[in-house]
C-alpha cells in the first residue's frame, strides 16, 4: 500500500505575520450580538473550547439567546447556531436581588439599552434590576464578576436540573453544597437534547465571598441549608433541582465573584479544571488570555478595508467558524459536539486545512480513536455524522460525512500525529461496508429501511434519494483516496459503485422543459408517476428539492453533466435555475422549488459553472455576488449559522475562492476586496488581492498566479499551500477570462 507523504509545506512552527502594512486587531470586530438570530450564542468560549458561557433569555434559540427578551441567568454550555431540538443550556447561573426566585418571569431582567457588550472574550451587561454582569471563559471554566446595587440583597440561584426548554432535565443527580469552602459542585444524568441520548455532566463552582444563608430547592418546594456543615443532596425522577446563595447586602454596590468549570466525565474532573485553569479569582488575567488565543486565531485571516461593518461580519463568522467542534481531549479524550457533520463537512473543515491544518489533523485522530473504540464496543457504528456530549448518533441526514471530512483531509496533506493515514483508510473500509444501508450495498439504492448494513437505527431524518446520493458521493470520495494509495483494486470497487446515485436518476421527469432529475424509487423498485421536481423536500431527500438534489454529486461532475444532456445542456439548465431562485430562505421547507443557497445541500451549486466541462466563471460571478449581498443586508446570516457551516461559507465567499470537499479543488470568482491574506498553517501566506475592486465590478477580466497569468478559474490545494499572490483585476462586464474555448 501507498501512503502518500505529508507534504513538506507543513511545518511546526507558528503562524508567519506579515508585513502586509495591514494593522487591526480582529477581536475589536468580532462581535457576538452579530448572529443570535441565527442561533448563536451571545456569550464567549475559547478556540474549541469546551465551556460556553452565555446569557439565557426567557425565550430561546437554540444559541439560548434572542433578541428583545429578558435575561434568565447564565448558561455553560451550548450548541452554535444549529436548528431544531435544543441542547445544553446546563447549570443556569442566575443572579437576583432579595429572595430566591423559581419562576423565570418574574426572575427575568432586560438588558439596560446601550449597555450589552458581547466580544469574542467577554460578555458584560446591566440589568434593569440594577445588577451588572460580566463573564469570560477559559477551556472548561468561566469567571463571573457580579455587581449587586446598593442596599439590594446579593442572591445566586444555580439552577442544576434546567436544560434549554425543560427545567427539568436531570433524569438522576446529586449536588454538595460546602459553606465554609464557598463552593458548590455536582451533576448527573441528563435528557432532552437533539439525539434523544441521554448524558452525563458535571460542574464545580467556587464563590469568592462568605455565604450568608443557602438553601436548595425540589420541585417549587424551597429548603434552607445548614451554614456550618457540608450537605449532600440527590435528585431522582426528572425533578427539578438547584440551591441557592444569599450573601447579604451592603450600603454600597456588593461585588461577588463566581468561578463554575464542567465536565463530562464526573465531579473530581470538573474540580482539576477550576483548579489548574482558574486557580484564583483574577478576572482580568483570565479575560486578557482569552483575548489573546482569539488574537491569535482570528488573525489568520487579515483584510484590507475600511468598511468597520464588514469587519465586523468577517471577524465574528472567523470567531463562529472556530466555536464547534469542541476539544473535549483533556476530559472525555475526544472531539466533541459535531453538530452535525452534514452542516459543516463542505466548507468548514475544508478551511482548517487552510488555516489550522494541526487542529484538522487532531480532529482526524479523534475520529480513529472513537471508531476504535466503537469497534471495541462492539455497538455496530463506525463513525457517526452527530457527536454530542461524548455520543454517537446516526443522524442519516445525507450520507456519512465523515469519510468526506477524513478524505478531505487527506488529499490535502493534513498531518496526523496519533494516527497513521493507514489506519484512517482502514476506517473508511469499515465505513463503506457497515455505514450504507444493507440495500445500498447490494442493489445500489437505498431505502425507506432506516438502519445501516451492521443494524445501528439512523434517525426520521434518513430519506431514500438523499441517502443513495450521499453515499455514492462517499464512495467516490473513498475511490479518489483509493487511488492515491495506490489500492487499485478498491479504487475501482469504489469508484463503480459511486455511480449508483444514477440509480435514482429518472430521466423521464420533466420541470420547466428540463428533463432527469433525481426520485426515490417505490417498493418494488420503480418509480412512481407524477413526481415535481420542485418537491421532495423531506421526502425523498433532506432538507433539499429536486433541484436542489440533481446537483449534488458534484465529485461525479463528468457523469452528471452528461446525465443532464451534456456541457451545453447543463449550462443552460444550471443557469435557468439560479436565476430563478430568488426568494428562498434558509429552511424554508423548498417553498420556492428550486436552488436554495443559504442551505448546505445547494452552498456548492454555483461553482460547478467552473468545473472544467463547463469554464463559465462569468455565470457564477453574477449568482455568488447575489449570494454576498443577502450577508451584507442584516445583522445575521441568512439562516442558521450551523456550527461554523455558514460562517465559514461567507469566509470563502468573500475570499473569492471555494472548495470542492473531498478533491484538492478550489474554484475561483474573484474577489471585492483590495487585500486579503490568509496566514497558512504552513507559515506561508496566500495574498488575495483585487483591482479594480467595487460591489459592481463582480467579473474578473484578467488573473495572475504567483506573478504568472492564469487563464484558469481553478486552483488546486497544493498550489495554494505554496503561498504567493493570487491577483484578480475585476470589472463591470463580463469577460472571456477562464472561459472554455
Amino acid at each position: 500500500m501507498k501512503i502518500r507523504k505529508k507534504l513538506d509545506i507543513f511545518t511546526d512552527g507558528e503562524i508567519k505575520q506579515s508585513d502586509s502594512g495591514i494593522t487591526l486587531d480582529p477581536t475589536e470586530y468580532a462581535d457576538l450580538l452579530f448572529g443570535v438570530g441565527s442561533a448563536t450564542s451571545a456569550g464567549p468560549t475559547l478556540p474549541a473550547g469546551s465551556i460556553h458561557p452565555s446569557p439565557e433569555t426567557l425565550k430561546t434559540d437554540c444559541g439560548g439567546y434572542l433578541r428583545n427578551q429578558p435575561i434568565v441567568g447564565f448558561g455553560h454550555a451550548y450548541t452554535s447556531g444549529a436548528g431544531g431540538v435544543k441542547c445544553y443550556g446546563n447549570f443556569l447561573l442566575c443572579p437576583i436581588t432579595g429572595a430566591p426566585e423559581l419562576d423565570r418571569n418574574r426572575r427575568a431582567s432586560y438588558a439596560v439599552s446601550g449597555t450589552e457588550k458581547a466580544t469574542c472574550y467577554e460578555y458584560s451587561v446591566q440589568l434593569e434590576n440594577g445588577i451588572r454582569a460580566r463573564v469570560t471563559p477559559a477551556h472548561s471554566s468561566a469567571i463571573y464578576t457580579l455587581d449587586f446595587p446598593a442596599g439590594s440583597e446579593a442572591t445566586v440561584l444555580l439552577d442544576i436540573a434546567h436544560k434549554l426548554d425543560i427545567d427539568a432535565a436531570m433524569k438522576s443527580g446529586t449536588v454538595t453544597v460546602d459553606p465554609m469552602g464557598k463552593s458548590i459542585c455536582g451533576g448527573g444524568r441528563f435528557f432532552g437534547n437533539w439525539s434523544g441520548i441521554e448524558w452525563d455532566m458535571y460542574f464545580a463552582l467556587e464563590f469568592d465571598t462568605d455565604f450568608v444563608e443557602l438553601g436548595s430547592f425540589c420541585g417549587d418546594e424551597l429548603q434552607t441549608l445548614c451554614p456550618c456543615s457540608i450537605s449532600s443532596l440527590s435528585v431522582e425522577n426528572g425533578k427539578r433541582f438547584g440551591v441557592y446563595i444569599k450573601f447579604g447586602s451592603s450600603d454600597t454596590e456588593k461585588r461577588v465573584r463566581v468561578k463554575l468549570s464542567i465536565s463530562f466525565t464526573g465531579v473530581e474532573k470538573a474540580k482539576e479544571f477550576l483548579r489548574e485553569q482558574i486557580p484564583d479569582f483574577d478576572y482580568c488575567k483570565v479575560r486578557d488570555s482569552a483575548r489573546s488565543k482569539w488574537r491569535g486565531v482570528l488573525g489568520a485571516v487579515e483584510l484590507k478595508t475600511a468598511d468597520t461593518a464588514l469587519l465586523r461580519r468577517f471577524y465574528t463568522a472567523m470567531y463562529h467558524l472556530n466555536v464547534q467542534p469542541r476539544d473535549r481531549t483533556d476530559d472525555h479524550g475526544k472531539w466533541d459536539d459535531f453538530h452535525t457533520l452534514w452542516d459543516t463537512w463542505k466548507t468548514a473543515f475544508p478551511l482548517y486545512a487552510l488555516l489550522y491544518p494541526q487542529k484538522m489533523g487532531a480532529i482526524v485522530d479523534s475520529m480513529i480513536d472513537r471508531a476504535e473504540e466503537n469497534q471495541r464496543l462492539g455497538n455496530g457504528i463506525v463513525i457517526a455524522d452527530e457527536y454530542v456530549s461524548a455520543k454517537e448518533f446516526p443522524a442519516g441526514q445525507g450520507g456519512n460525512d465523515a469519510d468526506n471530512v477524513i478524505v478531505d483531509a487527506y488529499l490535502k496533506g493534513v498531518p496526523l500525529e496519533k494516527h497513521s493515514w493507514e489506519k484512517a483508510y482502514s476506517v473508511l473500509l469499515r465505513s463503506a461496508e457497515q455505514m450504507r444501508t444493507r440495500e445500498y450495498i447490494e442493489n445500489g439504492l437505498a431505502t425507506d429501511n432506516k438502519r445501516t448494513a451492521s443494524g445501528v437505527p439512523y434517525s426520521w431524518r434518513l430519506r431514500p434519494a438523499a441517502a443513495t446520493t450521499g453515499f455514492a458521493l462517499n464512495d467516490k470520495a473513498i475511490s479518489l483516496m483509493a487511488e492515491e494509495l495506490g489500492t487499485e483494486e478498491e479504487a475501482e470497487k469504489y469508484r463503480r459503485r459511486s455511480s449508483s446515485w444514477l440509480n435514482i436518476w429518472n430521466p423521464a421527469v420533466e420541470s420547466e422543459g428540463f428533463f432527469g432529475f433525481p426520485q426515490s424509487r417505490n417498493a418494488e423498485g420503480k418509480f412512481d408517476p407524477g413526481f415535481d421536481a420542485h418537491g421532495g423536500y423531506n421526502t425523498h431527500f433532506y432538507e433539499a428539492t429536486g433541484w436542489d438534489a440533481a446537483y449534488f454529486n458534484y465529485n461525479d461532475a463528468p457523469r452528471l453533466i452528461e446525465a443532464m444532456g451534456g456541457a451545453e445542456k447543463f449550462t443552460e439548465r444550471l443557469l435557468w435555475a439560479c436565476e430563478h431562485s430568488v426568494n428562498y430562505t434558509n429552511d424554508d421547507n423548498g417553498k420556492e422549488g428550486y436552488l436554495n443557497f443559504t442551505n448546505e445541500p445547494s452552498f456548492h451549486i454555483p461553482w460547478l459553472f467552473c468545473v472544467d466541462e463547463i469554464s463559465r466563471p462569468d455565470l457564477a460571478a453574477k449568482v455568488i455576488s447575489g449570494i454576498i449581498a443577502r450577508f451584507s443586508l442584516q445583522n445575521d446570516y441568512p439562516g442558521d449559522e450551523d456550527n461554523g457551516g455558514m460562517s465559514s461559507y461567507y469566509i470563502f465567499l468573500m475570499c473569492g475562492l471555494f472548495p470542492f470537499a473531498t478533491t484538492e479543488n478550489y474554484y475561483l470568482h474573484g474577489t471585492g476586496l483590495e487585500r486579503t491574506i490568509l496566514h497558512l498553517g504552513n507559515g506561508r501566506d496566500l495574498i488575495i488581492t483585487g483591482e479594480n475592486v467595487s460591489p459592481d465590478n463582480i467579473y474578473v477580466q484578467s488573473a495572475t498566479w504567483r506573478g504568472e497569468p492564469l487563464n484558469s478559474c481553478k486552483l488546486t490545494h497544493s498550489q495554494l499551500m505554496l503561498g504567493g499572490e493570487l491577483h484578480f483585476v475585476m470589472g463591470a462586464q463580463p469577460s472571456d477570462w477562464a472561459r472554455k474555448k
